[in-house]
């Protein structure tokens, strides 16, 4: 045996027992409730069977014209649904599935998924990135690529496509990628559903971008790239995990680890004393009796009184944040910013329909649809 492919191999036993060693760890904190409080492996479980809240840390719904993404009773690999991902030719865009994750800068992901081609010679995608996104093969970039087209299942290693294999309409997929953050390198296997031997067992690929290291943030599932073609396909049984030593905050609100205020939050300038935050809020009561025009307000202006709106949540006082939040979400450059914010002042109110209406106005939501 090469050095190579010795070093493959110690790689892919060392990806094997992590994989054994988390989804051991997953189940028995969820068949031990005296292990709730322990830090889980599991970053994102989704079998699809619930309506979950989306949201910056869970995920978010690209439904486009002519597409669709709903939950779908036709074909599921457990339970009662799976997802259904339609992509409508010629809309000059692609429906889109997107999954969140912390930022994972170091250790060995775990992703899993079931995956069904209606048409296999359409177009679709699985796709992995950090916070640079899609468009960049540099570290913290476009990390990995899995791509159907033409009919031939095919992934982007060190740049370059290889193909895979040709998938059957109709038959269920298990990808299974042990993905090394830190050397930029991974190991894939793909199953046919009752095979147990696996159709791809590929170890020591090298990542989309090359790499060494990159990170991870986002996972995405879309049709058609190029949009030239009509394309269905379904997901099912989505996990992703890591070393059980991770430790996620815990959600604040539906969809959401930190209030969209936080996360959003118009930063205070360098050198303010905090005595000036009382005359930021006078001057914001102030404007508003005189009757405020948000979109008639310059932009340096604007910034400034969505900070009051801010510091006014911090505090509480919702009725001065939200009305600063209305004003302002009249400006067509901060409107959605706005729902977001509105969002948390709504949940805080208890006013559950608003806070979703707001919320899944930007990250959309995944209902039951009809099986057409």
């Amino acid at each position: 045996m090469s050095r190579g492919q010795s070093k493959a191999k110690t790689h892919a036993v060392r990806c094997l027992a992590f994989a054994a060693s988390i989804l051991a760890a997953a189940a028995a904190r969820a068949n031990s409730p005296g292990l709730t409080a322990a830090p889980s492996p599991i970053l994102i479980q989704e079998d699809f069977e619930q309506d979950r809240p989306s949201g910056p840390d869970t995920y978010r719904v690209f439904d486009r014209p002519g597409g669709s993404l709903t939950r779908s009773e036709s074909f599921r690999v457990s339970g009662d649904y799976s997802l259904r991902l339609r992509e409508a030719q010629g809309n000059r865009d692609f429906s889109e599935y997107m999954a969140f994750l912390p930022e994972q800068k170091s250790g060995v992901l775990l992703v899993r998924f079931w995956i069904l081609f209606a048409n296999p010679e359409a177009g679709s995608n699985f796709a992995m990135a950090g916070p640079k996104w899609f468009l960049h093969d540099e570290p913290g970039g476009h990390a990995f690529w899995l791509a159907n087209r033409g009919g031939m299942l095919r992934h982007r290693t060190g740049r370059k496509w290889q193909d895979l294999f040709a998938p059957k309409p109709f038959v269920w997929y298990l990808v299974d990628l042990l993905f090394d953050i830190d050397r930029g390198r991974y190991a894939l296997a793909i199953y046919e559903e009752g095979n147990e031997k696996p159709l791809v067992d590929l170890t020591e690929q090298r990542d989309n971008n090359d790499a060494d290291p990159t990170s991870v943030a986002y996972l995405s599932w879309i049709g058609d790239l190029e949009d030239r073609d009509t394309a269905t396909f379904y997901l099912d049984d989505l996990l992703v995990a890591k070393d059980p030593g991770l430790r996620l905050p815990p959600f604040v609100a539906p969809g959401r680890r930190q209030f969209f205020v936080d996360r959003l939050a118009v930063p205070t300038p360098d050198g303010e004393l905090p005595e000036a935050m009382a005359d930021l809020l006078a001057e914001a009561r102030q404007r508003l009796r005189q009757g405020l025009a948000g979109a008639k307000l310059e932009a340096a202006e604007a910034l400034r009184l969505e900070r009051a709106g801010d510091e006014a949540f911090r505090r509480r006082d919702l009725d001065l944040a939200e009305e600063l939040y209305r004003a302002l979400a009249t400006r067509p450059d901060s409107a959605a910013r706005m729902w977001l914010k509105l969002a948390d002042v709504a949940y805080l109110r208890g006013d559950r329909a608003t806070e979703r209406q707001l919320r899944e106005a930007i990250y959309g939501r995944l209902e039951a649809g009809p099986d057409r």
